[in-house]
């Protein structure tokens, strides 16, 4: 091997060295920090409950097994628990969480089949399932809602994802109500469970930023 060579087998290893070690660092102030908990928080958006035509919850993905990751779960037990405090008469459910659907059968769509299972009523449960991100829900939600002669809706995603959704919705010209999940993002102390919310914090930043560039809030 030359000195040139060397030299630069040498430089590559050192910048290595110095990248994993930054990285491990930032591992552990993420995990061993309430770095993550603080991100959050400009993120919450108070939870503004009042009645409404319909109870909007926002998909948070599904297994291919069907079963519910814990965002979508959390935010389809708080969906119901609104329905039955009797905040709506009806559940919108948007976002593609099941298996295709052209029938519009509840049972089919894994958030409407766990809200079936807790005790709603299927002909109270409404399907938004061709969206795939955030605008979208909010586009063709406030179609599905003026198409319904619905006007006012209680809001229902993450507690980090409710900012981007909610300017997202006012966008697509809906009068919404916040109605968080509980903010396990910004409360945890499980080292593990704060750097899987890390990516999450830091994708709500992200896409912030792409909305407002695009115009869509």
């Amino acid at each position: 091997m030359s000195f040139r060579q060397n030299k630069i087998v040498k430089f590559i290893a050192k910048t290595a060295t110095y990248v994993l070690f930054c990285l491990a660092l930032a591992a552990i102030i993420i995990m061993y920090t309430p770095l993550v908990n603080s991100l959050c928080r400009p993120l919450m958006v108070k939870a503004d409950l009042q009645k409404a035509d319909v109870i909007v919850v926002l998909e948070g993905g599904m297994y291919p097994g069907g079963e519910l990751p814990l965002f979508s779960l959390m935010r389809t037990v708080k969906g119901v628990e609104l329905y039955k405090k009797g905040y709506a008469n009806k559940i919108l459910f948007s976002g593609c969480t099941g298996n295709p659907n052209p029938l519009h059968i509840p049972e089919e769509n894994g958030m409407a089949r766990v809200a079936v299972n807790l005790g709603v009523p299927p002909q109270a449960i409404l399907l938004e399932d061709k969206s795939t991100r955030t605008y979208e829900n909010a586009l063709k939600t406030a179609e599905m809602m003026k198409e319904n002669n619905l006007t006012t809706a209680l809001l229902v995603t993450s507690a980090a994802h409710m900012k981007r959704s909610m300017l997202s919705f006012e966008h697509a010209g809906v009068k919404v109500f916040a109605a968080p999940a509980e903010p396990v993002e910004m409360y945890t102390d499980d080292s593990m469970e704060r750097l899987v919310f890390f990516r999450s914090v830091m994708r709500e930043y992200a896409a912030l930023v792409m909305y407002k560039v695009r115009g869509w809030i």
